[in-house]
């Protein structure tokens, strides 16, 4: 018996391979239209020996290419702009540089000719080494009780924060770098070419107040200021805490210093150690009403607790719809969610707070406490389903509450329940000269300014070339990645999605794009670079995405079948 099962599960495997085997014999080089042997084959004159192939039509628009080195090289991946020739030839090789020691100093400014150490926060972003329209790299650095510090960055450009510590920030605000160049032997320059260090200037402006509840002041808060127009943090404090003072005029006291060129700006105001007091948000403060250069807020109703009133506890679940084999209906907890509660109207200010669902898709402010702290007031409530990536599983969409829903003390006595609803399924066929492709994978990214709610998705085809990958109603790229056995190029196009709906992706002919990965020629100890992964991306409204995929040889070549 046992026998009879091994040789029945082997025959399935062989017969579903053979089905393979079959739907790639039509895809031989010698199939497609643009076979060759030699380059008198080929219209333009090209034929890449190895894969006999013409080159057709370059790809248009701008591409963009992510080099992924070994791990073991302890390089980071790296783009570059490219432009293909004709022949399919990327021009200039791509330069692998590697991560150099960085000495930089975190100082304050004391008057015009004298500096200090300074306590801070370093954020350096990576704007010179991403992909259009997408995050780039951040490397932070805590840089405490010294003048220097080192740290392994890659040679390029950065955007810069440096963000006093909040016993120092009394005096300092927070300094932004628009750009900032390291060179290849990790020294700092400026946009102009000039020597830097990371200095934070004397705050030129104040902001002082206190924060009071029930007329009394409140110690302890933190205070941020933040820029409205790009949610820069301006500079930060904490009110004076009444044990460390003399006097009790002085409890509850701020001081924040703001930087010149700031105009209007938001508080941000917190409790550190009280989490179930939310955080919230104060707008329309302007130093265009300063005297002197110091806004005083003391005063300002503004700047009152009183009408936040007393956090209630929310209890809230998320509930996701199954059907079963027989058709049935039922409801299941969703766990995983991203749930966001917004209020512009709390108390004079304004809360935006996170959290997610357990595994009962209960709402989780702490890990193993249901519910979360809110002050009384409207909120508008937005839920992120968990990403499922198995294409065979089911897939929910993004929910937001039609009204905002009233929150109370009357709210604790009972359990608000939402339920989610299936997202739009996008089902349909890669093709590739008139044959199913089996074992496509396929990824579809949305296009365009799209709120958080728009999520990516992936699939794959099955035996007989079919998928389906459920969406949100957006417009998505949709790339389909050509086995390297079909020899065509990635099939690519942009889907409306609107509800339900089917497609048919086509492979097709390739355009042949040729390069070389080569170390960076300062580096002393050059690294290897092959089998260096090649990614291709060709940017769409401003966002880059993935079109083709290679590997490098052993010398650093590559060949890459691009969409023409």
């Amino acid at each position: 018996m046992i026998r009879l099962i091994i040789f029945c599960v082997l025959s399935v495997f062989i017969a579903s391979c053979a089905e393979m085997t079959d739907n790639y014999a039509g895809w031989s080089y010698d199939g497609p239209v643009n076979s060759c042997d030699e380059d008198q084959d080929c219209p333009q004159g090209t034929c890449h020996p190895q894969l006999g192939l013409c080159s057709i039509a370059p790809p248009g628009g701008d591409l963009v290419v992510k080099v992924i080195p070994d791990p073991s090289t302890g390089a980071p991946p790296q783009t570059f702009d490219v432009t293909l020739n004709a022949s399919g030839n990327i021009d200039v090789p791509l330069e692998i540089r590697v991560p150099v020691t960085v000495n930089a100093m975190t100082m304050a400014r004391t008057d015009e000719e004298h500096t200090s150490a300074l306590e801070a926060r370093v954020i350096f972003t990576d704007t010179g080494n991403q992909l259009p329209g997408r995050s780039a790299r951040i490397t932070v650095y805590e840089a405490h009780n010294s003048m220097s510090f080192d740290l392994e960055m890659l040679p390029g450009k950065y955007r810069v924060m440096v963000i006093p510590e909040p016993l120092q920030a009394m005096d300092f605000p927070v300094l932004y770098i628009d750009e900032m160049v390291i060179d290849s032997s990790g020294l700092l320059y400026d946009s102009n070419d000039d020597p830097m260090d990371l200095i934070v200037p004397v705050g030129t402006g104040s902001v002082e107040g206190v924060v009071l509840q029930g007329g009394l002041p409140m110690n302890g808060l933190d205070v941020v200021a933040v820029d409205p127009t790009n949610g820069r943090i301006v500079s930060t404090a904490s009110t004076t805490v009444c044990d460390n003072v003399e006097g009790f005029d002085e409890c509850g006291k701020f001081d924040i210093k703001i930087a010149s060129g700031t105009e209007d700006f938001s508080l941000r105001i917190s409790r550190p150690f009280e989490p179930h007091h939310p955080e919230f948000v104060i707008d329309g403060f302007s130093m265009a009403s300063a005297v002197d250069n110091v806004l005083d807020l003391t005063g300002d109703p503004a700047l009152s607790l009183d009408p936040l009133g007393v956090p209630v506890q929310y209890h809230a679940k998320v509930n996701k719809p199954v059907k079963t084999p027989d058709g049935m209906f039922f409801q299941d907890p969703a766990p995983g969610c991203f749930v966001l509660f917004e209020s512009n109207d709390v108390g004079g200010g304004r809360i935006e707070k996170w959290v997610t669902t357990n595994e009962s898709g209960a709402l989780e402010e702490i890990e193993g406490v249901t519910g979360i702290n809110l002050y009384p007031g409207d909120y508008k409530v937005t839920i992120i389903p968990a990403l499922i990536t198995a294409s065979t599983a089911t897939d929910y969409t993004a929910y937001t509450t039609d009204e905002p829903i009233a929150i109370s003390e009357a709210s604790q006595e009972e359990e608000q329940v939402f339920t989610l609803s299936w997202r739009p399924l996008l089902e349909g066929t890669v093709v590739a000269n008139g044959k199913s492709v089996p074992v496509s994978t396929l990824t579809a990214e949305a296009v365009g300014d799209v709120p958080q709610t728009v999520r990516p998705g992936t699939s794959s085809t099955g035996l007989d070339g079919s998928f389906s990958m459920w969406l949100d109603d957006a417009d998505y790229h949709v790339a389909a990645e050509a086995p390297v056995e079909s020899g065509f190029a990635w099939g690519t196009e942009v889907i409306e999605i609107s509800g339900n709906g089917t497609t048919s992706v086509e492979l097709p002919i390739p355009f042949v794009a040729k390069g070389t990965i080569t170390p960076s020629s300062d580096q002393a100890n050059p690294i290897d670079v092959g089998g260096s992964i090649i990614e291709w991306y060709r940017v769409i409204e401003g966002r880059a995405y993935a079109v083709g995929r290679s590997t490098a040889d052993s010398l650093g070549h590559f060949t890459t079948l691009l969409a023409p």
